[in-house]
């Protein structure tokens, strides 16, 4: 090729070959800059180009004697030392390196062209040497100010700097960007992950500079052992770059077999475009997550609507029906403040629905007005096409609410994954190094049958990991398929590309968990979150009430003044609802400046849109200190959760071993039916395990039903794999199970806490003012030793607190000492402050005291309500077949109807089952519409999954 000739070389017509302009360059795709001359074709440029093939005409014929065959270039270049001239040596290169320095088209070098290739060389590797030295520092550089230790966006490598302005530039329409790596391959770049790719590349650069010491271009194990020992730079690159291969250089023993595996050409150096190969797998690993974490989050996203509109609309049509008593399909007026009276779940949903139109039904003032707004034929009443309408309405803007709250828990998650992800791969390379106990780098079966049979982290971790192939190593009749099933090249052995490449497998069974996991808390926190707004607004309301003697519609000082002094339910709001202005109001002395604080226009009374944005402040306050705790407890939860899948996951294959007898690794009918019959741990397994499918396997009649529903392939039986699908299932819905029953004893025990906060607070404050004789705010030496002397109800206080300090005021040796302690302003006398920070420490204390005395009980009860759930689904499933007289295995309207009216056991079990839905089956005029929220798929009967799902609650 014309551009593979170097200057000064005679040609075939007696022409000497002539130089470039002086100075000419050209910037290759690295960044690194070389003389034009020095430019070979196929090499790529910085703007994206790719230097050409000369056509036929443009080929230069160098004229002079031929010296030697092809064939012998081999056996000379063995012993050079010149990179470019050992391509040579490599399969996929000798053609385009031959061709390149044979100009005669001859298929033979003469010494001409020989001399003409190692110069052109020569000049080449000079200018890359050149070049390097100015990005580390050695001369100049326009482009890293830095000196090589790192990029800014305007401060980058020219390739690098293509790519930030690639991804700036592209638009939603355009293809992605592309670059070529280090194979040759074009490759394209998702835009979000462009200034990563950048970075990454910068920092694979850097770290390769400060290993290659002598600067030739390549580094040697001693360089790289060195730059190991000594750069803390090089040792974070390494660890943290995602192949596994450039991992197990830090580890002394295992260098040399992964330095030999980056080192490809075997001539002792790893050159740069080997280190660049590793790199390029590292960044492949690396893309491929961030692409499966994109796919995992939005599939996430779209599953968490879909599943919140589905229960959003189902929850307002069972309201609706709720509160349309006369079964007439349209609300009157009439009907929703008698639902409000007596459906906690109709006021819960309109508190929280989202649409201001709905919520202020619950007001009697303004309930008129909203009902008129609802109905659009103006006919009285709410039809349940006007409902329907108003619920969309309300449902949109849940749905914006519901992904603003994801976008804003996203970089939460995010780093939730990443730890994951870290902490996996480590133990995953851990593993490795464990079974690879000859240190080559690879895995022999001898290895991984020692392991397996002698090293239980080894099984821990294989039987967890979330990678069937690796849990079927456990298993010696699957152990040789496994085995095959790793070894993708087949050459007998799991080399550590084969491991990583089943590792980032059992990652995404890892990710897909915790992926779920989140989604769980989000769900739960966000029903936790409605439950507590609706209380909180209801319990303001009624205090807004209260308070208003009047019915002015507005707050008077005096109305606050008595309210405050003398209504208890008032008290227990104001100390505990999280606004400093009202909790202030208690507090004769403050009570004039808090209320000017709220007042926002200055008319000297509160109304009521200045007591809602005092109420939205507190709740948000609140709101905060609730998402806080459940931060607090997140990590106890998920250690829970973890030891809870190891036991479920632990419990699954010793029922798949017990059930499978033939050893086929597949479960057949009899199988089934066999184990059914003779283990009660089979049995007790797949009645709990969550999975309708496997718990159907328990009844004879849905046998054959429930097998076809498992057997995703038809081939008659149930494979290990599809048996591992069906748990990973049953896992999730019992995580779920645990997750809805803590947060609901979370939630008991904050309102028992709350509750008893709230009293200590109220006789805190009561207390305060016996002390405070002289009425001045503040408590002074005096006042408390004369209030312990006197008042007995200030000592019974001060002797329960809970607070060492308080309590040593009982004893005039100590007071001193806990004077000084309390009255943390210096100020030689104890003001509200004080004195309250003190009795809420007290009151952590006897918290905490409670928290654990609550644990003990719980603990003690699980069983007694194990054994209770168990008795009672039974009872409800006997009940089920009592009332399907057809043995369809659905309820029908009829069948419901008989039962409820002539079988006694039916109507006792109704009574008590603690769901009310159920219980108005026994009520005629409200039976249809029973049916009705029963009936989740409208079919018109009710099968055996919508009566467990009923009965949920009730349990």
């Amino acid at each position: 090729a014309a551009a593979a000739v170097p200057p000064g070389t005679p040609l075939a017509d007696g022409s000497v070959m002539p130089a470039p302009p002086p100075g000419a360059t050209a910037t290759l795709a690295d960044g690194t800059v070389v003389p034009a001359n020095a430019v070979m074709a196929g090499q790529q440029l910085a703007d994206g180009s790719v230097v050409p093939q000369a056509p036929p005409q443009q080929v230069a014929c160098v004229g002079g004697e031929e010296d030697s065959v092809a064939d012998e270039i081999v056996n000379i270049v063995e012993g050079c030392d010149n990179p470019d001239l050992k391509t040579v040596l490599e399969p996929d290169c000798i053609g385009q390196a031959l061709a390149q320095a044979d100009l005669e088209c001859e298929g033979e070098i003469g010494a001409a062209e020989w001399d003409g290739a190692v110069e052109g060389a020569l000049e080449k590797k000079l200018a890359q040497r050149a070049a390097e030295r100015d990005r580390e520092g050695k001369g100049p550089n326009p482009w890293d100010a830095k000196g090589g230790k790192g990029f800014d966006d305007d401060e980058m490598d020219p390739a690098l700097a293509a790519l930030m302005a690639a991804r700036d530039a592209w638009k939603d329409d355009t293809p992605w960007p592309t670059r070529v790596n280090a194979s040759g391959e074009v490759v394209s770049i998702n835009p979000l992950d462009i200034e990563f790719v950048a970075k990454f590349l910068d920092n694979a650069s850097k770290a390769f500079r400060l290993i290659d010491l002598d600067d030739n271009g390549g580094m040697t194990a001693e360089e790289l052992q060195e730059s190991i020992a000594e750069e803390p730079e090089v040792v974070k690159f390494l660890w943290t770059c995602g192949n596994m291969d450039m991992q197990l250089m830090l580890d002394e023993k295992r260098f040399p077999a992964s330095f030999a595996k980056l080192d490809r050409d075997k001539d002792g150096e790893i050159s740069k475009h080997e280190w660049m190969l590793a790199i390029d797998l590292a960044l492949e690993i690396r893309l491929k997550r961030f692409a499966d974490q994109r796919a995992r989050s939005q599939a996430a996203g779209e599953a968490e609507d879909a599943a919140f509109r589905e229960e959003f609309k189902k929850l307002a049509r069972k309201v609706f029906f709720l509160i349309d008593t006369d079964g007439s399909n349209s609300l009157t007026e009439e009907e929703i403040v008698r639902s409000l009276r007596y459906e906690e779940e109709v006021k819960t949903f309109l508190a929280t629905c989202g649409n201001p139109l709905l919520g202020h039904l619950l007001d009697p003032k303004e309930i008129k007005k909203s009902l008129h707004e609802i109905d659009k034929n103006s006919d009285g009443e709410i039809s349940l096409e006007e409902w329907d309408a108003i619920v969309e309405k309300a449902l949109d803007e849940k749905l914006k609410k519901l992904r603003a709250e994801r976008a804003k828990r996203e970089a939460a998650e995010r780093a939730e994954e990443e730890a994951l992800t870290q902490k996996f791969l480590a133990m995953a390379r851990k593993i490795f190094e464990m079974i690879d106990k000859d240190y080559s780098g690879t895995i022999t079966k001898e290895e991984m049958v020692d392991a397996v049979e002698n090293d239980n982290e080894i099984v821990d971790f294989l039987q967890n990991s979330g990678n069937l192939i690796f849990k079927q190593l456990l298993h010696p009749k699957r152990l040789e398929k496994a085995l095959a099933d790793l070894d993708t090249d087949s050459d007998g052995e799991i080399s550590t590309q084969e491991w990583e490449e089943a590792v980032e497998a059992a990652l995404r069974v890892q990710l897909g968990r915790l992926s779920a996991d989140q989604k769980r808390r989000a769900a739960l926190s966000r029903a936790e979150d409605e439950r507590f707004i609706a209380e909180f607004m209801a319990a303001a309301r009624q205090v807004f009430e209260l308070i208003d003697v009047d019915n002015s519609n507005s707050l008077a000082t005096q109305e606050l003044v008595d309210a405050t002094t003398e209504n208890q339910e008032v008290i227990r709001f104001m100390v505990n609802c999280g606004n400093k202005f009202l909790q202030d109001m208690l507090v004769p002395r403050r009570l004039r400046a808090a209320l000017t604080e709220i007042d926002a226009d200055g008319s000297g009374e509160i109304d009521k849109p200045e007591w809602e944005i005092a109420i939205q402040a507190a709740l948000e306050k609140k709101l905060a200190e609730l998402e806080a705790e459940r931060a607090a407890q997140r990590e106890a939860d998920r250690l829970a959760d973890e030891a809870f899948t190891k036991e479920f996951l632990a419990a699954a294959m010793e029922v798949f071993r017990l059930l499978d007898t033939d050893e086929s690794m597949s479960l057949d009918h009899d199988e089934f039916v066999g184990g059914v019959a003779h283990n009660p741990m089979v049995k007790n397994f797949l009645k709990d395990c969550g999975n309708e499918f496997l718990q159907e396997l328990l009844i004879p009649s849905r046998l054959d039903k429930a097998m076809k529903a498992l057997d995703t392939d038809g081939s008659g039986v149930i494979e290990i794999e599809e048996w591992e699908e069906a748990i990973e299932k049953a896992l999730q819905v019992r995580l779920a199970q645990i997750a809805e029953e803590r947060a609901r004893k979370r939630a008991e025990a904050r309102k028992a806490r709350d509750k008893l906060a709230a009293e200590v607070l109220v006789l805190a404050r009561q207390v305060f003012a016996m002390l405070d004789v002289d009425d001045g705010g503040t408590l002074s030496r005096d006042e408390i030793i004369r209030g312990v002397e006197e008042d007995e109800e200030v000592v019974k206080f001060l002797i329960n607190c809970g607070n060492e300090f308080l309590a040593a005021l009982l004893k005039p040796k100590k007071l001193e000492k806990a004077l000084i302690e309390i009255d943390t302003d210096g100020s030689g006398e104890v003001d509200l402050e004080e004195w309250e920070a003190a009795v809420l420490a007290g009151l952590e204390k006897r918290l905490q005291a409670m928290a654990e005395d609550r644990e003990r009980r719980e603990r003690a009860a699980a069983a007694a309500d194990g054994q209770f759930t168990a008795e009672f689904l039974k009872l409800a499933e006997e009940i089920f077949d009592m009332i399907d007289e057809d043995k369809s295995d659905t309820l029908t309207h009829d069948e419901l109807t008989n039962a409820v009216k002539h079988n006694r056991k039916v109507q006792d079990f109704l009574k008590g089952c603690g769901n009310k839905n159920l219980q108005y089956l026994l009520v005629p005029s409200r039976l249809q519409n029973a049916l009705k929220v029963m009936d989740t798929n409208d079919d018109g009967e009710i099968d055996r999954s919508e009566w467990q799902g009923g009965l949920q609650g009730g349990v």
